[in-house]
């Protein structure tokens, strides 16, 4: 009997099974499964913790989202292969360039040094190697993988959002252009030498105009200093899966960039999210935005030229006419898809939950052996002491 084409996509994000949280796992993970099974195949989500742990038998396509170089990664490659299995590597970001670490977000924030950036993508070099087939989110990741790994097959793979987390309304465009509230989506507090690019200019610009504010959300470096009194507001981290209440009732959105190649083989995610409610964007430019150049979107070549980007927007006439025109220009950045569709199957998703429990009871032990390690008279007196024993 032929076997049923099913694809299983795997997770290596640090949060765990709770890989949802993890705003790369939704797109390169979930979103890629539903529109898989939008498209009539069988589609499963789990996490690489798990994969040796289930039978592969069910699929033929394997697809290993930012895999690390581990013993668990040779084992599952192994087992996959002997069973005609295709495996690829996945991969949204610069994560496997060594000679580019200088250039990595928590080195050029100051949450990561250097000899440690070098030693993960040292890792992530040797996992990305040991495919031959490879999965990337934009064309110059393509480059910069193929300059390292030539003997490989890539395929070009948009990050794409399922149709059904469109906004069923949207915010009047009048209410926005009123409050005129900038906000910045740094999603990390790793892109605090992103945001200092333009940091300088942007006060500059507020000062100019006192109707409009700068809402930055989530925990970046920021100068308060430079910023007129209160123009500058603070919101603290949010979900991925809640920040669409704030990017609906924005005027705009900021995706300021450093200009090196790791923000160069970024995707332009932070248009489409944004424009899907309408709300345009000030970007800095990098390849995957120039797809969408046009309506909607601005791309200033130059901190000085975002002065003149944001003040486009000031006239109601281009705020309105854009706002219309940019839901064209995302069209194919979105897929059809059923509403909660990306659910794992009951097999994985029950084994989910074993793992979710499996963790938690990891945790505890972690604990004990840190506190014997750390004090081992207080960790056996706390063995034989129980509240309640007489």
């Amino acid at each position: 009997m032929e076997k049923t084409s099913a694809t299983l996509f795997i997770s290596c994000s640090k949060r765990g099974v709770y890989y949802a949280n993890d705003a790369s796992a939704r797109y390169r993970c979930i979103y890629q499964c539903m529109k898989t099974r939008a498209e009539g195949k069988h589609a499963d989500i789990i996490h690489m913790m798990d994969a040796l742990k289930i039978s592969l038998s069910n699929y033929d396509q394997v697809i290993i989202h930012r895999p690390r170089n581990s013993l668990r990664l040779s084992r599952f490659l192994r087992k996959a292969r002997k069973l005609n299995i295709q495996v690829s590597a996945d991969y949204d970001d610069l994560l496997f360039r060594p000679d580019l670490a200088h250039e990595s977000p928590t080195v050029l924030s100051g949450k990561e040094s250097l000899h440690s950036a070098r030693k993960q993508a040292e890792s992530a070099l040797k996992a990305l190697r040991k495919f031959s087939s490879c999965r990337m989110s934009t064309a110059p990741l393509i480059e910069m993988a193929r300059s390292v790994h030539p003997n490989c097959s890539y395929q070009l793979v948009h990050n794409m959002v399922p149709d059904s987390e469109l906004p069923k309304e949207i915010v009047p465009a009048e209410e926005r252009f009123k409050n005129k509230v900038i906000r910045y989506f740094p999603g990390t507090s790793h892109h605090s030498a992103n945001f200092k690019v333009i940091e300088k200019v942007l006060a500059e610009w507020l000062t100019e105009h006192p109707e409009a504010k700068l809402e930055v959300v989530g925990g970046i470096k920021i100068n308060h200093e430079i910023f007129p009194d209160g123009q500058l507001l603070i919101h603290p981290f949010m979900p991925y899966t809640e920040l669409p209440k704030l990017i609906s009732t924005s005027w705009i959105t900021i995706a300021p960039l450093e200009d090196n190649h790791f923000n160069n083989c970024k995707s332009g995610l932070k248009f489409w999210e944004s424009s899907a409610y309408g709300v345009p964007v000030v970007a800095a430019p990098n390849e995957d935005l120039k797809r969408f150049s046009g309506a909607g979107l601005r791309l200033p070549k130059s901190p000085e030229s975002w002065k003149e980007s944001l003040s486009y927007f000031l006239e109601y006439s281009h705020y309105h006419t854009e706002l219309y025109s940019c839901s064209d220009q995302i069209k194919h950045a979105y897929f059809p898809s059923q509403s909660e569709v990306w659910n794992a199957s009951e097999k994985i998703k029950s084994l989910n939950v074993v793992m979710v429990r499996a963790e938690a009871a990891q945790s505890k032990i972690r604990r004990k052996f840190r506190k014997l390690w750390r004090s081992p008279i207080m960790f056996i007196k706390d063995a034989i002491y129980k509240p309640g024993r007489v």
